[in-house]
């Protein structure tokens, strides 16, 4: 999907009611695409404070918590194998 900055917003709310049907959304996309500017729209939309989203391309998973609840940020281009992702334990999130 391709949107302008103009419509970010629109888009983040769009997934935000895609997560009433399934609580996992991918984002994929080259670095550089834009894909931490989306977490942040829909971080912002979810209330969570401003300036606290940022890219976890180093510590591979960001939590950010919102009306006890969990917005869950990975970034998994490191990972090279199944396993990788089970011991950051892919599964408990």
């Amino acid at each position: 999907m391709t949107y302008t900055l103009a419509e970010i917003d629109l888009i983040a709310n769009k997934i935000i009611e895609l997560t009433s049907v399934s609580p996992i959304i991918c984002l994929e996309g080259e670095m550089g695409s834009g894909k931490t500017t989306l977490v942040e729209a829909i971080s912002r939309n979810l209330g969570i404070k401003a300036n606290t989203v940022s890219s976890p391309t180093f510590s591979i998973i960001n939590e950010y918590p919102y009306q006890n609840k969990s917005l869950v940020h990975m970034d998994l281009y490191r990972l090279k194998t199944a396993s990788e992702l089970m011991n950051i334990g892919f599964e408990d999130y």
